[in-house]
């Protein structure tokens, strides 16, 4: 997926992230759904980033996990949802 979406290829990245998801693999689909997390964040669609970002987090996959966290919270702080003090 990584390689679709470096060539532009969002709709490409997307299936192959979202094919990676779908394996059920323990850590390759969290991976996959990270990336589609940072992609809807990086286009806006911040409602869904969060979503996805929490399903990582769930996940429990150590290294995914952790940076879905940083992600949930940067999105949580786009919203408004997070004082920043």
């Amino acid at each position: 997926g990584n390689l679709f979406y470096r060539q532009g290829d969002v709709n490409g990245a997307r299936k192959a992230w979202q094919y990676a998801v779908d394996s059920g693999h323990a850590d390759h689909g969290p991976a996959g759904n990270f990336n589609i997390a940072r992609m809807l964040e990086l286009e806006g669609d911040l409602e869904d980033a969060r979503a996805i970002y929490q399903q990582v987090i769930d996940s429990e996959n150590p290294k995914q996990a952790s940076k879905a966290t940083f992600g949930l919270a940067n999105v949580l702080r786009r919203l408004g949802a997070v004082n920043e003090k």
